[in-house]
């Protein structure tokens, strides 16, 4: 399996449908030791709907090298999100797309592109 699958297979393993509530967002520039050069890292943690029904309360994304960023979040609606590998579209350096569900058009919009991104779960969201 390829690497950029194999973590969309982790996103999914942790469940992201039971946090669907975003409580924190950071976006900033940093130095990427693996690519040598600034790049924009941007930060998520959502909130689980029922706490007692989780080990761990907060999902915690972070996406490094953000190059497309439309995010139109709301923290008093679910903000419920997809991630897909776009390696296909062959573009330099960007290799997944985040997408966000928009209730009124009943469909997926698309929020940001990035080259990399880690999930986990946390007991803070610290």
């Amino acid at each position: 399996m390829h690497p950029h699958d194999q973590a969309i297979e982790l996103f999914k393993a942790l469940q992201p449908h039971r946090f669907p509530l975003l409580i924190r967002m950071d976006y900033r520039e940093q130095y990427s030791y693996e690519i040598f050069e600034q790049e924009l890292l941007l930060q998520l943690w959502f909130r689980a709907d029922d706490e007692n029904e989780v080990e761990k309360p907060f999902l915690h994304l972070s996406f490094y090298g953000v190059d497309f960023f439309n995010l139109r979040p709301s923290s008093f609606q679910p903000f419920p999100i997809k991630i897909e590998s776009i390696r296909h579209w062959q573009n330099e350096n960007v290799f997944f797309k985040v997408s966000s569900y928009e209730s009124s058009y009943n469909d997926y919009y698309e929020e940001l592109k990035c080259r990399r991104f880690e999930a986990s779960l946390e007991e803070t969201f610290e």
